[in-house]
């Protein structure tokens, strides 16, 4: 009698669909629901009010929501998900992990235990009973399967928020027919197929999340009847395809479309500058195509424009840009923009991000571009921009990031750089900085920047001392320059330094035995400079050095014993000096070498390396390369050398 009763009213509430599956198939999800509740479900059923004429409509709402929540649980793998508290049990479904019911002042009521503050205990009687699920909020959760079509049995349903779980298949019609729904959030799962033009049926919408799955076709025109619309997310389904629908421009109310990394083609259509709501519009990555519309430049609200990885979008960046003066995030990288920087670009005052690399701009950056006084991150890298850096960017003084690198600046470095105090990372390299001049000595002032590079940028001059200032500098690279002098003793103070290279320059004089001091040094690359001294013995204190690299110099004297310290070292090149005296006694003891290059230090009257081959080399078991030409090597070849035909490749 009970399973009679259930099914008459199922019959009329949930699809036609799945209907038949439940009473067709006893494996199906729809069937084990209701043998839950018909067999399992402790719950008190109110059976006489189920059956009675009119029915009992309290009864009818906790039957059918058990039922669908059952289902929900059982056909996606309820026992494995990360939170249930509640579920299947005989507690009422609105104490339920993830369950809402009520409207907000009643689901705001339960959350402070029932305290409202109406003062006449209105809302404690609505929390009593109102009991209608509204909500359904089960994020990163590891539910899995499909989304049943039975959710439609909730009609009340406002927010059905799925995301981050491993949910497949496609979206049911049939959540389509949730007339109250306001925000659908079942992004980052594995739904597919198209995206349903019934969306339009769901005149309430608010927020709709569809990205990170696996959406193919077209984006409906039909979503531009939705004009309640304020998020609209799309992005990061790598097969949908086609135009953004002109339609859009109807969602009035829009405040964030997100539609990257797709397929999506065509031109960015003019009906977008509508949307005057709208503060997020990202489109990177697409195959989007033509010059931006006038229109966007309307949009007074945008305060993120992502166009980046548009290799097909061209024209010029309009003066109009200054209009958006909330803007805090510009990413044009990766398109064929091309033209100038307009001045106006100065007038975005709020701008925080300012990614503009791999695009065809050229010309001289715009003195206006030091109004930008919250700019943390400053992309420039690999366009044409010309010309002397602007004193005006010492303005800038909110810079955490500066890439300008692959461009074809000229002229001396600006003294007025030293107020980015902040300034974490700066890379300047592959320019054309007037070799008259060098780095100013304002860069000490930045005691923050973890990475300085200057790699083949024209910068002449000495390294100056105040280099030793930048005490978190991680990475510096002043390779490939015109750079003279000697190497300051102040860069024994950057404690922190991984990775040193001044390969290809000028630089004369001794390596400083201050630089026995960076400890944490990974890689230390000289090569190519005219340093004319003995290596430090306190070399030996780099035991982090992977690579040492001090070939193409005139160092002298003996290779110091104190390098077999450096268990850790893969790469020593030592070719093209002056050595003399003999290889180290213990190089067998450097148990991660690889390569080791000491040719030719026999050099006009100097003999070069001379005695033998020491007999430790053959415990070298990771050694590859060993070429020790062109010295004074005497004695016999060691025999340990023979265990070592396995990786040796070169042996010299």
């Amino acid at each position: 009698e009970k399973e009679q009763i259930a099914l008459s009213i199922l019959e009329t509430a949930i699809p036609s669909s799945s209907y038949a599956a439940l009473t067709s198939d006893p494996e199906s999800v729809p069937n084990q629901a209701l043998d839950w509740v018909l067999n399992r479900d402790a719950y008190p059923y109110d059976w006489a009010g189920l059956s009675s004429d009119p029915i009992d409509e309290t009864a009818k709402t906790d039957l059918l929501q058990r039922y669908v929540l059952g289902g929900l649980f059982l056909g996606t793998g309820g026992d494995g998900w990360n939170g249930g508290r509640g579920w299947m049990t005989s507690d009422d479904v609105c104490t339920w992990w993830g369950i809402e019911c009520g409207s907000e002042d009643v689901i705001q009521a339960r959350a402070n235990n029932g305290q409202g503050d109406d003062g006449d205990g209105e809302v404690w009687r609505k929390l009593q009973s109102d009991r209608t699920v509204t909500k359904i909020v089960l994020v990163d959760n590891a539910l899995s399967g499909f989304l049943p079509e039975d959710l439609s049995a909730l009609p009340s349903l406002t927010a059905i928020e799925m995301h981050e779980n491993r949910l497949r298949g496609t979206i049911p019609s049939s959540i389509f027919e949730l007339a109250e729904l306001d925000t659908l959030f079942l992004d980052a799962n594995r739904l597919e197929g198209e995206i349903s033009p019934d969306i339009a049926k769901l005149t309430k919408l608010r927020r709709l999340t569809l990205n990170d799955n696996r959406f193919v076709g077209t984006i409906p025109t039909e979503i531009g009847q939705t004009t309640t619309l304020v998020m609209l997310w799309l992005f990061n389904n790598g097969e949908l395809e086609g135009g953004i629908p002109t339609e859009f421009g109807n969602l009035v109310n829009l405040e964030s479309l997100a539609i990257f990394n797709t397929k999506v083609t065509g031109r960015i259509p003019s009906e977008i500058g509508n949307l005057q709501s709208l503060k997020i519009f990202k489109v990177e990555n697409n195959l989007l195509s033509g010059a931006l519309p006038n229109t966007l430049y309307d949009l007074a609200s945008l305060e993120v424009l992502g166009i980046a990885g548009n290799r097909n979008i061209t024209g010029s960046l309009s003066p109009r840009l200054g209009r958006l003066t909330k803007l805090r995030e510009l990413y044009i990288s990766e398109t064929s923009i091309g033209g100038s920087l307009p001045e106006q670009i100065g007038e975005l005052t709020e701008l925080s991000y300012l990614s503009v690399t791999g695009t065809e701009l050229s010309g001289p950056l715009p003195a206006t571009i030091g109004n930008l006084s919250n700019v943390q991150f400053l992309e420039l890298g690999n366009n044409n921009f010309n010309g002397t850096l602007p004193s005006e960017m010492g303005g800038m003084t909110g810079l955490i990031s500066v890439l300008l690198y692959g461009n074809r600046f000229t002229g001396a470095l600006p003294s007025t750089i030293g107020g980015w105090t902040n300034v974490a990372t700066v890379d300047m390299s592959k320019n054309s900085f007037s070799a008259d001049s060098g780095l100013p000595t304002e860069i000490g002032l930045w005691t923050n920047c973890e990475v300085l590079a200057f790699h083949e940028a024209g910068i002449g001059s000495s390294i100056p001392s105040e280099i030793g200032g930048i005490s978190a500098l991680k990475v510096l690279d002043l390779s490939l320059n015109q750079l003279t002098g000697e190497m300051p003793v102040e860069v024994g103070n950057l404690n922190a330094l991984e990775t040193f290279n001044v390969e290809e320059n000028r630089i004369e004089g001794p390596i400083p035995t201050q630089i026995g001091q960076l400890t944490g040094l990974t890689r230390l690359v000289m090569t190519k400079n005219f340093f004319n001294s003995a290596v430090p013995t306190e070399i030996g204190n780099l035991i982090n050095l992977e690579t040492l690299a001090l070939n193409f110099n005139r160092l002298t004297g003996q290779i110091p014993d104190e390098i077999t310290q450096l268990d850790g070292l893969t790469e020593a090149f030592l070719e093209i000096n002056s050595f003399s005296g003999t290889i180290p006694a213990n190089i067998g003891n450097m148990a991660s070498l690889e390569s080791f290059t000491a040719f030719r230090n026999k050099r006009g009257i100097r003999p070069g390396i001379g005695g033998p081959l020491p007999e430790s080399l053959g415990r070298l078991s990771s050694l590859n390369w060993f070429d020790v030409a062109e010295n004074s090597i005497t004695g016999e070849i060691p025999i340990g050398l023979g265990d070592l035909a396995e990786n040796m490749e070169y042996l010299y």
